[in-house]
Formats: structure tokens, C-alpha cells, sequence
């Protein structure tokens, strides 16, 4: 008898072949591939319509940024204020990185990806919120236009519902791998 490991004792009989194919079956069935949510592939696919979006906008104002459609897509689209020097092209290009990074990230199912979205998206809400109180607070003494409280009050109700979406629903922490080797 070979010498023994201290601690570890050998079963007392042989274990009947039968059984060995039984565990095999069983580890085959719990080897299940994770079913990843709807919206989780629609946020995906939002952020490469976006990226395609913003990579269209920064070909058109970069090839005639003369024409009607520049001036439009630069006065309507470029949220970066005009004191910051800064070309409305290369803003719409570094929009096209940003989201086609958040898509690839998004289809590969990083945590990373998803904590990012849903501390954005509480971000949002939470700022609403304030913007909406101190729109309240001087509402009387300023002529607001009424859209402007019912686009916050959209804005915190949504981002609110996709936060808590991203945090609480069932599966999603099965759906993001938390280790790239898993």
C-alpha cells in the first residue's frame, strides 16, 4: 500500500463504473449558457446606431462644412459650447469612438460597461431631479416653458427605470461576466 496523504483517506471499495457516466450527464446539464436579457442587446445595438449616427455626422461636416446640412448638424448636434475651441468634426468623431467602444463593451458583456451605464444613468436621474427642484423654485419669477419640466420629469423617470433595470434584474449579473477568463 502506497503511502497516504494525512487527511486523505481512500473510500473503503471501488466505485462501480455505472456511476461514473451518471456525473459526467450531471455536470453536462448544469453547463448551461446564459441567456442574456432583450434590453441588453437593444442597448447594444442603440450604441452602434449612435456611433454610425455621430461617424455620418463628422463625414458630412467634414466633407462640406458649408452646406445646410453641416450648419444644421453643428448648430443642432455639437453640445460643446462654442467657447471651447474645439471642431465639431473632431467632437462628432470622439462621439463615434465613445460609442462604438460602449457597443463593443456592451456585446462582449463587460461589468464594467454595465456599472458605468447604470452610474451614468443614476447620474442623470439624480441631476434631473435637482434641475427640476430649482427649476420649481424659480418657476414664478421666470416665464418656463411647462415642456421643460415635463422633459425632466421624462428624463428621471427614465433614467431612474433603466438604473434600477441594470442594478436589480434578475440575471444580470449571470449576463455580465465578471472575469474576462469565465
Amino acid at each position: 500500500m502506497a503511502q497516504e496523504i494525512k487527511g486523505n483517506v481512500r473510500p473503503p471499495m471501488e466505485m462501480p463504473a455505472d456511476y461514473y457516466g451518471q456525473r459526467s450527464k450531471l455536470a453536462k446539464v448544469k453547463s448551461h449558457k446564459v441567456e442574456v436579457p432583450l434590453l441588453i442587446t437593444l442597448f447594444a445595438w442603440y450604441c452602434v446606431l449612435r456611433a454610425t449616427m455621430f461617424l455620418v455626422f463628422a463625414l458630412i461636416v467634414g466633407i462640406a462644412p458649408a452646406s445646410d446640412a453641416a450648419v444644421f448638424l453643428v448648430s443642432n448636434f455639437d453640445h460643446v459650447p462654442k467657447s471651447v475651441p474645439a471642431s465639431p468634426e473632431a467632437v462628432f468623431y470622439i462621439q463615434t469612438l465613445l460609442y462604438g467602444l460602449l457597443a463593443w463593451r456592451w456585446f462582449r458583456r463587460d461589468w464594467r460597461a454595465r456599472w458605468f451605464a447604470m452610474f451614468m444613468s443614476g447620474y442623470y436621474a439624480v441631476r434631473s431631479l435637482v434641475l427640476l427642484v430649482a427649476l420649481e423654485s424659480v418657476a414664478e419669477k421666470l416665464a418656463v416653458f411647462p415642456l421643460l419640466r415635463n422633459v425632466l420629469a421624462i428624463s428621471i423617470v427614465v433614467n431612474g427605470l433603466i438604473c434600477a433595470y441594470l442594478a436589480f434584474y434578475p440575471g444580470m449579473e449571470e449576463a455580465f461576466k465578471e472575469t474576462p477568463w469565465s
